[in-house]
């Protein structure tokens, strides 16, 4: 069996690109590190560096074995870090990814605030991202928990819902969509409908966007979804995403409305399977998980609007 000691070393020369570097944080020899990576290379029978007086690269060989191996160098890191905080009488660290709504989710607010004070020798970072960004870095293992906009099946991941959400539109209230109590796609047919670009998150535009463009929406690609939109552009519908229920009055004379005919949506924590978790890793998903069962009792009746 390959020694899992020189997956690691080689994990820190792939993710520095430099031997001394890796050298320097694995606390050995350069030259010690090089043979280490040279056994590596005998082992496995391919070239997994390009060497050259000025760079270091991973060849292709090299890039298949660092995806592989990453999730294993970022559990290493995390098990030490979290054995020397143990050992130093601290708690640990916990790291969540998380994707920006239309307006804050009070519920998963809630439930970090009652975490952090329930464990405050527990350093709790909360990182936001795009949807695609967010489970990239979970796989990785640069994050230990990721709670984003969930509405399909992962089967390579594990979830729970927390909070229900709804993909919903705004626009001026003084825009004949305001008398709706729920919008339809086909009552955007025509309309300019401003929406986020597909490359940010493929699998959710495919399923929320493509059927307003099939009924009719005309889209405008926007790097923000921002209800200030509406002040320069008093046409536009802007679409969000935000908590249940989703129907309000905004400021500015603006109105929101959820839209329906679309497949429901959740903010949900999401974790790897299969993947040994930490301690703390552990302890939050468990403490959030007892949360949001507590709370299902008690979420509105379910209306038939999605994200």
């Amino acid at each position: 069996m390959i020694d899992v000691r020189l997956l690691l070393q080689f994990a820190a020369v792939a993710e520095t690109l430099s031997f001394t570097e890796a050298a320097r944080l694995l606390g050995m020899a350069q030259p010690r590190l090089s043979l280490q990576i040279r056994k590596l290379e005998e082992q496995l029978g391919v070239v997994l560096f390009a060497r050259s007086t000025r760079h270091v690269a991973l060849t292709a060989h090299g890039q298949e074995l660092f995806q592989l191996v990453r999730p294993l160098a970022s559990l290493t890191r995390s098990t030490l870090e979290e054995v020397e905080r143990m050992r130093l009488g601290q708690g640990g660290r916990l790291r969540i990814g998380t994707v920006p709504l239309g307006e804050p989710s009070l519920v998963l607010a809630s439930v970090l605030g009652q975490f952090s004070t329930a464990n405050q020798t527990i350093d709790v970072e909360v990182e936001p991202g795009g949807i695609d960004s967010n489970l990239d870095r979970l796989r990785q293992g640069d994050l230990d928990i990721a709670a984003l906009t969930d509405f399909g099946e992962h089967e390579d991941l594990e979830t729970f819902r927390l909070q229900e959400l709804s993909f919903s539109a705004m626009f001026r209230e003084d825009d004949p969509l305001a008398a709706r109590d729920l919008v339809t796609p086909a009552d955007l047919q025509g309309r300019k409908v401003a929406m986020f670009p597909r490359r940010r998150a493929p699998d959710f535009f495919d399923t929320f966007y493509v059927p307003l463009m099939e009924a009719g929406a005309d889209p405008v690609f926007v790097p923000e979804l921002r209800r200030s939109l509406l002040r320069d552009h008093p046409d536009l519908v802007v679409t969000t995403i935000v908590p249940a229920p989703a129907a309000a009055t905004l400021r500015h004379g603006i109105s929101r409305r959820p839209i329906g005919g679309l497949p429901d949506l959740w903010l949900s924590p999401l974790r790897l399977k299969d993947r040994p978790h930490s301690r703390v890793a552990r302890q939050f998903w468990d403490f959030a998980r007892a949360k949001a069962g507590h709370g299902r009792a008690t979420r509105r009746a379910a209306v038939p609007v999605g994200h």
